[in-house]
């Protein structure tokens, strides 16, 4: 197995394992919460396709598939981007705190 295709298995597990812990943590408390993670977790295999297939091409593919990747990562969060039968998300469902925004990135 190949370094690039090492990293890109690595990865793409911990964003399915990280999800879908975060999926199950919040499945009876916060359903909003849970459907928001639920459209996260439907594109991780989207992504996930594109960095399996950068993994196995030369240099010359590889880094463009792996742009593409992390771009589809970034931009179906931050645009809203919807998911099959879920819609999009809304800015009221993520529940996000000034305080801890200042906190963890210590401002």
């Amino acid at each position: 197995m190949t370094g690039a295709l090492v990293l890109t298995v690595s990865y793409v597990t911990l964003q399915l394992e990280r999800t879908g812990f975060v999926l199950l943590a919040v499945a009876r408390h916060d359903r909003a919460l849970h459907h928001t993670y639920l459209r996260i977790f439907v594109w991780i295999p989207v992504a996930g396709n594109l960095w399996s297939i950068g993994a196995l091409r030369p240099l010359e593919w590889r880094l463009p598939l792996w742009g593409i990747a992390l771009a589809t990562e970034y931009l179906s969060a931050s645009l809203s981007v919807g998911a099959p039968g879920l819609g999009k998300s809304t800015a009221d469902d993520w529940d996000i705190s000034g305080a801890h925004i200042a906190e963890r990135s210590a401002l």
